[in-house]
């Protein structure tokens, strides 16, 4: 069995609750309100300078035939966190909080560790975001409902060309993990699993829009 399939295999009943989370089924069925989508986007432009940087350092570690897709994969984070302050800038009914969740902070962290891990470890972080949001997209076009407001988000999800990237994603990890210590593939699945973790999190906090701070 590939990698990448027990991984999937071992987070899959996470992948299941992100389906079945109400910010997803309100989101496919159009119910979601644009508050808490903004809310949503607004940890996503701070999640995704550290999806950039993860990337860029993989790209600084990893085997000089994969450098290439990692330059890659950060220069497209980047133009989405572009387009994403665009779209803050040009919506007049955007209101940003400039607050932070507790998820988002954590799996920033999260990201931001990889400094001090293997370069298969920071490969293995980042492919859920990339397969569960593939997964999550395929399944989104197949089921919202007709004229979606939301349709053009889903849509980016469940393109072709974001297919073809996962899809080299996911080779790319079972690639570097079949050349991996035993060690090291269990880091990779552990590192995996703990960002689907995150996740889930970082739904379910910008779904219930809350504040890193909020406690007090």
């Amino acid at each position: 069995m590939k990698l990448s399939e027990i991984a999937w295999k071992k987070s899959y009943h996470i992948y299941q609750e992100i389906i079945e989370h109400p910010f997803n089924q309100e989101l496919m069925n159009a119910t979601l309100s644009f508050k808490k989508f903004t809310y949503y986007l607004e940890q996503d432009s701070i999640y995704t300078p550290a999806e950039e940087r993860i990337e860029m350092l993989i790209a600084c570690k990893i085997s000089v035939e994969y450098k290439d897709d990692f330059k890659q994969y950060s220069i497209d984070a980047a133009n989405y966190e572009k387009g994403l302050q665009n779209f803050f800038q040009t919506n007049p009914n955007v209101t940003l909080t400039h607050e932070i969740t507790a998820a988002t902070l954590n799996y920033v962290n999260h990201f931001d560790a990889s400094i001090f891990t293997p370069v298969e470890v920071a490969v293995a972080k980042v492919l859920p975001c990339f397969w569960f949001y593939k997964e999550l997209g395929d399944y989104m076009a197949a089921h919202s409902v007709a004229n979606n407001p939301y349709e053009k988000f889903i849509s980016s999800y469940s393109g072709d060309e974001f297919s073809r990237s996962v899809s080299n994603y996911i080779d790319i990890f079972d690639d570097i993990g079949a050349n991996a210590t035993l060690d090291e593939r269990e880091q990779m699945i552990d590192a995996f699993y703990q960002s689907a973790t995150h996740e889930w999190h970082f739904i379910d906090d910008s779904y219930a829009m809350r504040v890193f701070d909020e406690i007090f």
